[in-house]
């Protein structure tokens, strides 16, 4: 009951905070329109816009579910073509290390395997199951996870119109970039992991547990290891973001990441090996991106940090301009004074 309590109070204290907020935005808008309403009725709008979200989520299942074979059918794909390549390999007398390699490789297995007649071929791999109920779970689980992450968009603008009344027409701006920003690079680093690290991740690990025991991947633990790996690059490729917030809240500054680029690089590969397979070609496709990903943040650090020189040189310049939104952006606290005096 205590966390319960606790979680309640948080959940009050800031929808307070957002109606404070609003009001300060809006100034003498907020109780001309009639806008000027209790915690009660803010609640109730974030509810209005969690039960849109849970609709949009709903249907997004519900197309899922309607199309489960084929989405189960594209997700198995890197297995199927890791068989086909196989069978392939056996029929042509190449070595197991030579068709692991090309598996492995970075567009290999795409372009010889993302074919009607290449899955339906494939027979030399199949999935394994030790219960009737495993396969139908997983499909349902997959189709759930599938329906959030093309959700995602629809969750976020109904996340956006409940905040967006409470933010300066400034921070309104930079907060739409950063939600753009997240789910694109989100999407990219699905694609990034399905595609690359995953076929990587089976030639190796399976070329490395060959060696030990007869291997048979279970239908469970092959969606299981996708999905982790899968979900793993797209926070990865979230970095950015994740610094841009920090550089915006006056955390870390461009320097802070130019000054320190070998421990970060360092740092990048010791994170590589924690969540790659234990090999230096996936350790570096992991290594690499989250890397790559901080560089690019130095770019988002300097634009805020400019951003926020031009924005006190312009308080300075044009603080009698009337513009609400950028005086309030400066300094929220005399802003609202003078527009309620």
């Amino acid at each position: 009951m205590k966390i319960v309590d606790t979680l309640s109070s948080f959940f009050k204290k800031g929808v307070q905070r957002k109606i404070d907020r609003q009001k300060e935005v809006q100034g003498d808008n907020f109780a001309r329109q009639g806008a000027e309403m209790s915690l009660v009725s803010h609640i109730g709008e974030l509810r209005k816009h969690i039960v849109r979200a849970v609709k949009w989520y709903v249907l997004l299942c519900c197309i899922a579910f309607w199309f489960m074979k084929p989405i189960i059918q594209f997700l198995q794909l890197p297995y199927t073509c890791y068989g086909f390549i196989l069978a392939e390999a056996s029929k042509a007398g190449e070595s197991l290390q030579l068709a692991l390699e090309k598996f492995g490789s970075f567009f290999s297995w795409p372009t010889q395997c993302l074919s009607a007649t290449a899955a339906v071929a494939s027979t030399a791999k199949t999935l394994k199951t030790i219960g009737l109920i495993e396969v139908m779970w997983v499909n349902f689980k997959m189709c759930m996870i599938i329906a959030a992450v093309l959700g995602a968009p629809f969750i976020m603008r109904e996340l956006w119109l409940f905040i967006a009344p409470a933010l300066y027409e400034r921070e309104r701006k930079i907060a739409s970039w950063l939600i753009i920003s997240s789910i694109g690079l989100f999407y990219v680093g699905i694609l990034f992991g399905f595609f690359l690290i995953v076929p990587a991740f089976l030639a190796q690990t399976l070329q490395w547990a060959a060696d030990y025991a007869v291997v048979e991947m279970t239908y469970e633990n092959y969606f299981g290891s996708l999905t982790t790996l899968v979900m793993i690059f797209g926070i990865i490729f979230e970095v950015p973001v994740v610094i841009s917030l920090l550089g915006l809240v006056g955390l870390l500054k461009p320097h802070h990441i130019t000054d320190n680029r070998r421990i970060l690089f360092l740092a990048s590969f010791i994170i590589g090996a924690l969540l790659a397979p234990p090999d230096v070609f996936s350790q570096t496709l992991v290594a690499i991106p989250f890397y790559l990903m901080c560089e690019v943040s130095v770019f988002a650090l300097r634009a805020i940090q400019k951003s926020r020189e031009a924005g006190r040189g312009g308080d300075g310049n044009n603080g009698s301009s009337g513009n609400s939104h950028d005086a309030g952006s400066g300094d929220g606290g005399g802003g609202g004074a003078v527009t309620t005096t």
